[in-house]
């Protein structure tokens, strides 16, 4: 039976829409590709053009000759839905934002709940404004999901449109709804769970792609402001205004509020505002060692951004040398592809990341430490982890070990875990796992 059309824009609920069909969808990185989703989900999506060369008519659905009118969606006699874009208009952003509000006039069953939409006609201008806001909620926390831009610290403007696409108009009004944003108690399940499906986008720090402002040549180390003279990793002074894809080196010691959260050296969680470790004094600090800088750095900078010297924890041998940094990671992406392709294992763990996450959180840093950089695959009631680290396979092949991450997976993720092997790849590619 048709519904009214609500006197106001549902907007918290048009969000919580957007937030489960993340869910639903799978999506695990940014940007969102709202075309690919659309075909996912079997909705049909044209451009203008593309009507016109099948239907043989100039602007069938009358989109063009309408200046108010970017798109328009409809549902056919067979219940299938079929979104028409105009392909012409100046902004890709504009374009990607058009068709996620298309998606939320269908995800918010727009056509099918309203009595007046149903047939297409006798909408009141306040009613077209209620749900052409709502669409626009959908599409805002479609493309750019809150907790993911917190998580990522991409609240600005010109970091939305990097990583999400957006235009710069929408981007804009992004901003200023993350600078008011507070997360809703009766929407923390849910944030929670979309949270986890992109912590590996986020732990990993996969948004480096999008948001470079250089790659440095010699490292391939992405660099993020014009204000960076000298490269984080290697030392290199950044010239060259290349926009390669590059490396992200992710294998430092993690670092809040410019300190080390445990010791890089013995491993034990550390009070907020030390320099360092209260148990065997190793630097929590990692600064430019130069007196005349001192400037503080994440856990991964070998040198300083402004002036070029090492940083202490690169000076005190808490960092490897960028070379042995960058063939690990190179391997580690390699055994990464080869896992992915291999059918037996099923499929990546992509709640792997976030798995470790809970066991660092639960205050086993040790096997946090000893598990991290490894690759989780999962198959019905099996988990296999592959690691290079001779300790971790050890760890891995103990019981004690596997039933406590098997307890972890169930009750946090709700996933059954029965058996936890250790996962080996030979010279030639080949997979195989231990028993």
């Amino acid at each position: 039976m048709a519904k009214k059309i609500p006197l106001y824009p549902r907007r918290d609920y048009a969000k919580k829409l957007a937030k489960e069909f993340l869910l639903q969808s799978k999506i695990t990185s940014l940007p969102i590709d709202p075309i690919a989703v659309c075909k996912q989900h079997g909705f049909t999506v044209k451009s203008v053009l593309e009507a016109e060369n099948t239907i043989n008519e100039f602007d069938p659905f009358e989109i063009r000759v309408n200046p108010n009118c970017d798109a328009k969606t409809y549902l056919t006699s067979e219940g299938k839905y079929l979104i028409v874009y105009d392909e012409a208009v100046f902004s890709e952003g504009r374009i990607i934002w058009t068709i996620a509000h298309e998606l939320g006039h269908i995800v918010l069953k727009h056509l099918i709940h309203f009595e007046q939409t149903e047939i297409h006609k006798g909408l009141t201008d306040r009613e077209n404004e209620v749900l052409e806001n709502e669409a626009d909620a959908f599409a805002s926390e479609f493309l750019a999901p809150a907790e993911i831009l917190l998580g990522c610290n991409c609240g600005t403007k010109g970091k939305i449109i990097k990583l999400c696409g957006l235009s710069d108009e929408a981007a804009g009004y992004k901003e200023e709804y993350l600078k008011k944003y507070k997360p809703d108690e009766k929407y923390r399940l849910i944030n929670q769970k979309i949270y986890r499906q992109f912590y590996s986008f986020i732990h990993n720090k996969e948004f480096f792609h999008a948001l470079h402002y250089k790659v440095c040549p010699v490292c391939k180390n992405y660099i993020f402001s014009p204000r960076e003279r000298f490269c984080r990793i290697c030392g290199g002074k950044v010239t060259a205004h290349t926009l390669m894809e590059g490396i992200i080196y992710n294998d430092g010691p993690e670092v809040k509020t410019n300190q080390a959260v445990f010791c890089p050296k013995c491993l034990k969680p550390q009070k907020q505002r030390l320099t360092t470790c209260s148990d065997c004094g190793t630097a929590l600090v990692n600064k430019c060692i130069s007196p005349s800088c001192n400037k503080r750095h994440d856990g991964t900078s070998r040198y300083c951004f402004a002036c070029g010297a090492p940083t202490s924890f690169f000076y005190e041998g808490l960092l490897c040398n960028w070379e042995n940094a960058r063939e690990k990671q190179l391997s580690y992406n390699l055994i990464n592809q080869l896992l992915e392709m291999d059918q037996e294992t099923g499929r990546i763990f992509t709640e792997w990341p976030y798995v470790l996450n809970l066991i660092k959180e639960n205050g086993h840093f040790l096997l946090y430490t000893a598990l991290k950089g490894s690759i989780g695959k999962i198959d019905y009631d099996t988990l296999y982890v592959y690691s290079d680290s001779p300790a971790s396979k050890r760890l891995i092949k103990d019981n004690r070990t596997a039933e406590y991450i098997a307890k972890q997976i169930k009750r946090y993720l709700k996933i059954p875990i029965l058996e936890v092997l250790s996962l080996e790849v030979n010279a030639d590619g080949t997979v195989f796992f231990e028993e």
